[in-house]
């Protein structure tokens, strides 16, 4: 599946390990690991040992790393778009910033904090 931004045309994508936003012909290919607690978002296709998105703070840039420490929580899990926002600090969601970053903020405090999630064919 592929990521966007409610608020622009621009989709999750990678630069190395730093979570950023491109348009859809540049978006990283992720899925979704269901689990006790939340959900793991890992890129496609898997490495061993499999690699993740992390949380690392507020303000601070998502990253891809290996290992599964970060489980994030999809609000509402029922209809798009949807904030993602950590299990470790739940007021902290993934967010579009000026800078075209994927970063931590505190939930509310810019608009641009919901996704939507397309499958890809």
């Amino acid at each position: 599946m592929i990521i966007q931004s409610s608020g622009s045309d621009l989709f999750w994508a990678l630069d190395n390990i730093k979570v950023v936003l491109k348009p859809r012909e540049q978006a990283a290919n992720w899925t979704i690991i269901r689990y006790s607690g939340g959900n793991y978002i890992l890129p496609l296709p898997y490495d061993i040992p499999k690699k993740s998105v992390q949380y690392n703070g507020p303000g601070k840039q998502l990253t891809v790393e290996k290992n599964l420490n970060t489980k994030w929580l999809f609000e509402p899990e029922s209809e798009l778009p949807e904030l993602i926002c950590s299990s470790k600090q739940t007021n902290m969601c993934a967010t579009e910033d000026e800078e075209c970053k994927v970063i931590a903020l505190y939930n509310g405090a810019v608009p641009r904090q919901r996704w939507i999630f397309h499958k890809v064919h």
